[in-house]
């Protein structure tokens, strides 16, 4: 390494340390005061009824300057955060990808508040109760009955029934949504179903397009030159944590995120949700000039699973030979 760049290393190590303990700082703060403009928010309320009012009104305002804040922990200044377009809200969904990271889901903390799916019992846990009740969380049961006639499985062995209840949860909010209603807010889905590099599109799960509701594309980008901070490339062998450090250490990141107009389906993807789902993402493939990668979540999962048996098992044979 030339002697220039180690004394510029050296310089700078001290300040991207506290860069990083001023980032961690400021996320723990931003954590805590979306709990409690969410507490706030949902006070007095017994019921699991979406906000409305006054209500809806604080949590949104609240949560939108709790997201900029986080946003902000990770590198995104002012003037580095772009968006074109905005809701339809005739849609009861919106689709997004590709789907990066772990900050994807914070980005739409600035742009409405709209309706995380999660599952169920993550519902149950202090202060991330009031959190999922102040957005209107879509609460899918860990399991689903087998005799389910909403949404066919779309998964084998047991994954179809996580599946089959993530699609009927979401079929069941497209029935029930009017746009008109107080405190309405269409579902968000990353429907790619895993993270990675965000440089092509991957094929879409079905159980956002089942229904023959409209859906609203939006293609979620992180512009850069050398380095992908936003991506979280291997979630099934790389740690949150990991993945956390990496965006508190990048100086800046610049975030763009589209909305495009609203795919209304026609008769036949109205009847295969999978039709539907490959035309939005050639849609999407077309405004944004990524590519269409041809394997899926399941497949990138199988690969991912494999190379972590793998490095387990080496792991262990070389505990094995040092112990003898």
């Amino acid at each position: 390494m030339p002697r220039l760049l180690k004394a510029v290393l050296f310089v700078l190590s001290p300040l991207l340390l506290v860069l990083v303990v001023v980032r961690v700082l400021l996320f723990l703060l931003a954590a805590v005061f979306m709990a409690v403009v969410c507490s706030l928010a949902t006070m007095g309320r017994r019921d699991e009824l979406p906000l409305t009012g006054g209500r809806r009104t604080f949590s949104r305002l609240g949560v939108a300057l709790v997201g900029r804040l986080l946003l902000l922990a990770f590198g995104c200044w002012p003037g580095l955060f772009t968006v074109h377009g905005e809701w339809d809200t005739s849609c009861p969904a919106i689709a997004v990808a590709p789907h990066a990271g772990a900050l994807d889901g914070f980005i739409f903390l600035c742009l409405g508040f709209p309706r995380p799916v999660i599952l169920e019992p993550y519902a149950k846990i202090p202060v991330v109760k009031q959190i999922l009740q102040a957005a209107n969380a879509l609460l899918v049961p860990i399991q689903s009955s087998a005799k389910s006639s909403a949404v066919r499985a779309v998964d084998v062995g047991g994954g179809a029934k996580k599946t089959n209840a993530t699609a009927d949860a979401i079929l069941r909010h497209k029935r029930s949504y009017d746009p008109s209603a107080s405190g309405a807010a269409p579902v968000v889905l990353f429907a790619e179903g895993i993270t990675h590099s965000g440089r092509q599109l991957l094929p879409f799960f079905r159980g956002a397009f089942e229904g023959g509701s409209p859906v609203q594309p939006v293609v979620l980008r992180y512009p850069y030159r050398h380095h992908n901070a936003a991506a979280w490339t291997r979630p099934f062998l790389d740690s949150l944590g990991t993945h956390l450090v990496r965006m508190f250490c990048t100086p800046w990141m610049r975030i763009t995120v589209d909305y495009l107009p609203p795919h209304r389906p026609s008769v036949d993807e109205a009847q295969d949700g999978q039709r539907m789902a490959e035309a939005v993402r050639g849609q999407m493939a077309a405004f944004s000039g990524l590519p269409l990668h041809p394997l899926g979540a399941r497949e990138l999962r199988k690969e991912m699973q494999e190379e972590a048996d793998q490095r387990d098992a080496a792991k262990a044979a070389k505990v094995g030979k040092a112990l003898c």
